[in-house]
């Protein structure tokens, strides 16, 4: 399947670590704004040698292929590796091969060095062999031996409709386009004006706009690389250790180094909270919310106190024990708020007010402490706004510069119809101005917050259909972190980001 995508040769707007595959089993990781500092990690628990590894953007894992035919998961971070299948028939195309995930239906692609093409249900182990690959009759390699190293496919995201497969030729220095992938077909793209190595690391950071950045690592050189043409440009050297080669890449966004050790507090639409870390999205902890009349909206930290709160259906304002889910009435509204789970709630950090944004456009100050409510003006796209005329309908809300003593901030919200990221200035007068789309279909129970530090950092985090994003607040860019948890079919509905610094 193809589609028409933006193709770019510079490092995407959110900062990715890179992960190699080196010979001897070892991953080595580096960041996109530092080449120079590498970590290495050896892979533990695997039965033979590694071949390749890729990202699965159905779920965010990495996963590996081993000389002895066996699926694995691999932490990145600790190096230990989990059997997950093992093919049902033999791939020989050695380290001098293409792996990648075909987002789409969800299979790995092997492209060997020996021209086989398989299909592969990483689940089951179940190959599907496709016809092998070879240079399509007319193309300017007719009759050349393919030698593909490397393999990635664009739009490789959660929910991707439409792709296309790219392989790297060692033989032949160039970018190929292989399609129909399942066909074998390869159509020189171009030169890419170095001499690739035999072993070499190809990837493609998307993004769900249809953005996708080409990547290579050839020798101790990273590449971007431009996917209309195939030329290629060398960004810098990367910090590798004399002798390291690297036979396989992929990458993951970064989480910002103010979110890493913040704690994750998601809000189902039956009163749990989901609490999990970042930087290992598999592990939830669940636990329900005890002791409230009525059915939870939405929570935010409050940075005054460092308290969880929540608002419920009934009108009424908790605080809540993210640890024993336990919930505490403080007040309720003398104002009925009616703009349902599809809504935005978060605080002020200025005033030390609650923010409610209602689908309804309602738009709410709260003091939590007495429940009184200030009325402001409804929310609607400002005059000029590319979104003019249209109804608002917001599904989230979060300030920025949200720590105690906060001076300064800004209100953006979601708003589920038109999949986009806008900003509510002034606050208080409900003028909508959009910022960008945020390129995924944003369902309409979703989850948006923002971690802020007193140096002036903000990072800002949505969740959409159990899948957590990290958004570019100058955009309005989602890009994919990965599944959460192990249910895809849980609704989430609130989106708080815990500190030690306000807690």
């Amino acid at each position: 399947m193809t589609t028409e995508t933006t193709m770019t040769s510079e490092f995407p707007a959110i900062a990715v670590q890179f992960i190699g595959l080196a010979q001897n089993n070892r991953l080595v990781l580096f960041d996109s704004d530092n080449l120079r500092r590498v970590e290495s990690v050896r892979v533990t628990g695997l039965n033979g040698t590694l071949l390749g590894i890729d990202q699965r953007p159905a779920n965010g894992m990495i996963y590996g292929l081993t000389t002895t035919n066996n699926i694995y998961t691999i932490d990145p971070d600790t190096g230990v590796a989990t059997l997950v299948s093992t093919l049902n028939q033999p791939f020989s195309g050695g380290n001098f091969s293409g792996l990648d995930f075909n987002p789409v239906p969800d299979r790995l692609r092997l492209v060997g060095s020996n021209d086989q093409n398989f299909r592969i249900n990483v689940d089951t182990g179940e190959v599907s062999i496709d016809t092998a690959v070879t240079y399509a009759a007319g193309d300017a390699n007719e009759g050349a031996d393919p030698n593909i190293t490397a393999s990635a496919y664009t739009n490789a995201f959660a929910g991707s409709t439409a792709t296309q497969l790219y392989n790297l030729d060692s033989a032949l220095d160039s970018l190929v386009l292989q399609s129909p992938p399942n066909d074998g077909v390869l159509s020189t793209v171009g030169d890419l004006g170095f001499n690739l190595n035999r072993v070499a690391g190809f990837d493609i950071v998307s993004a769900p706009d249809g953005t996708n950045n080409g990547f290579v690592v050839s020798g101790n050189g990273l590449y971007s690389l431009d996917l209309n043409t195939g030329e290629a440009s060398r960004l810098g050297s990367i910090g590798l250790n004399p002798g390291v080669r690297i036979q396989g890449l992929t990458t993951r966004p970064m989480i910002p180094e103010i979110a890493v050790d913040a704690k994750f507090i998601a809000l189902t639409d039956n009163n749990m909270l989901m609490s999990f870390d970042p930087t290992n999205l598999t592990q939830v902890e669940s636990i329900a919310v005890t002791g409230l009349s009525g059915t939870l909206l939405g929570i935010d930290q409050r940075p005054a106190n460092g308290m969880l709160y929540g608002l419920t259906t009934t009108n009424q304002i908790y605080t809540i024990d993210p640890e024993t889910g336990v919930a505490t009435l403080v007040s309720t509204l003398n104002q009925p708020f009616t703009g349902g789970g599809i809504s935005g709630l978060d605080f002020n950090p200025v005033p030390d007010r609650l923010r409610l944004v209602g689908s309804n456009n309602q738009n709410f100050r709260i003091n939590v402490d007495t429940g009184e409510v200030s009325i402001d003006t409804a929310v609607a796209y400002a005059t000029d706004d590319a979104n003019e005329g249209a109804d608002p309908n917001i599904t989230g809300s979060a300030y920025i510069n949200s720590f105690a003593g906060s001076t300064t901030t800004a209100l953006y919200n979601l708003d589920s119809t038109l999949d986009s990221l806008v900003l509510q200035n002034p606050p208080n007068d409900g003028l909508l101005t959009t910022v960008g789309d945020l390129g995924i279909d944003l369902a309409d129970l979703a989850g948006f917050d923002i971690i802020s530090s007193p140096m002036g950092s903000n990072a800002a985090f949505a969740i959409s259909n159990s899948t957590l994003y990290s958004l570019d607040l100058d955009s309005g860019k989602a890009y994919t972190l990965g599944a959460i948890g192990a249910d895809p079919n849980v609704n989430i509905q609130g989106l708080a980001i815990m500190t030690d610094s306000m807690m």
